[in-house]
């Protein structure tokens, strides 16, 4: 007898929604993970990945305003890449925010209209290891030709854009019509006991949508590391003469921190599966670090962007100074033989003091 996915869903959540509400513990529960102690993973997670979206969406969400508004967006293909990925990186905050959501609330999963929101986002998650990627790719492929000297042309900036289109149809219509077209019958799951989204299909879709993300990241560091070849080849050529920049040195350091942590990531995501499940530290690890690759991104941007750093610290410290005004003394002296008096009033016009000697 076949059962649907939908309808395996629903009787899974079902259970599972006892097991919250009522402490039952009869349920088919296979991990080697304690499951008092999974259940508490479970609870950490969720509440990290709802704090992670709280945090990060609004502050990367004005990273994008400053990138858009105050780079020079329109010109620099450096910056338009940077916005996509920025983008990419919000609808993945969004997904870390549905799975919070059910892992408080795993009875919700099986009305339709959040079954269906979780397809689409269980999809766009499998899009993100190649979209984001492939984007991250094209970012260091534009900023080796910027250190090389290699003019970006319009047919070159064309290319990018085209490339960036790719990645969009790789991040979201794709795995959504996969999924709903049913293409070579693969379908996607999002798996509540593991508050992980998981991928069922052919192997060699499997392989190719997990490999070929560290592929891309692999590619991009050695981009980074062409960057490093160029430096030390103008420093062989012109010698004392040639100083190794500041900027330079930044972009080697961004190579490693954009690259490795996510490749590294989706890697073990893929090889110690398994694993997570027998060891409780290691699956909270893993989840956490997951939450948080937006923003080891817009960290990045932050720190390597002397522009969008001057702005938010031009923030920070208009804030300042709305909590701590200025104090102003102002005083008005009256030459008369009756009195002499001292106004004290501070920026915000408020009366603070008044004093009056008689003579």
């Amino acid at each position: 007898m076949n059962i649907s996915l939908n309808e395996t869903f629903e009787e899974e959540t079902e259970e599972f929604a006892l097991i919250v509400k009522l402490g039952s513990t009869d349920f088919e529960y296979d991990y080697d993970i304690p499951w008092e102690t999974f259940a508490v993973c479970r609870i950490v997670v969720g509440y990290f990945n709802l704090a992670t979206f709280a945090i990060i969406v609004p502050l990367y969400s004005y990273v994008i305003s400053i990138l858009i508004t105050k780079c020079d967006y329109k010109t620099n293909t450096s910056y338009q890449i940077m916005v996509n990925i920025s983008l990419m990186d919000i609808l993945l905050s969004a997904q870390n925010l549905l799975s919070g959501y059910l892992v408080f609330r795993p009875d919700d999963y099986h009305s339709h209209v959040l079954h269906q929101a979780t397809i689409v986002f269980s999809c766009m998650r499998m899009g993100f290891l190649q979209g984001g990627t492939l984007l991250s790719l094209l970012l260091a492929i534009n900023r080796l030709m910027v250190v090389l000297n290699i003019r970006i042309n319009r047919i070159v900036n064309s290319m990018f854009l085209v490339v960036t289109g790719i990645a969009w149809i790789l991040q979201i219509p794709l795995p959504i019509l996969l999924h709903y077209f049913n293409t070579a019958h693969i379908e996607y799951f999002f798996n509540l006991m593991g508050v992980m989204y998981g991928f069922n299909g052919p192997d060699f879709f499997l392989d190719f949508t997990g490999y070929i993300g560290p592929a891309f990241l692999g590619a991009a560091f050695c981009c980074y590391l062409g960057i490093v070849v160029a430096i030390i080849t103008k420093k062989e050529l012109y010698g004392s003469s040639y100083k190794i920049s500041s900027l330079e040195i930044k972009l080697i350091i961004q190579a490693f921190l954009l690259s490795v942590p996510l490749a590294l990531l989706i890697l073990l995501g893929m090889i110690a599966h398994d694993a997570m499940f027998k060891h409780a530290w290691l699956f909270l690890s893993f989840n956490i670090v997951a939450a948080i690759i937006p923003a080891n991104t817009m960290i990045n941007y932050i720190i390597f962007n002397p522009v969008i750093r001057a702005h938010l610290f031009k923030i920070l410290r208009k804030k300042e100074e709305v909590r701590k005004p200025t104090t102003v003394i102002q005083t008005i002296t009256a030459q008369t033989a009756q009195s002499n008096k001292t106004l004290v009033t501070n920026t915000n016009g408020y009366f603070v003091r008044r004093s009056s000697e008689r003579k």
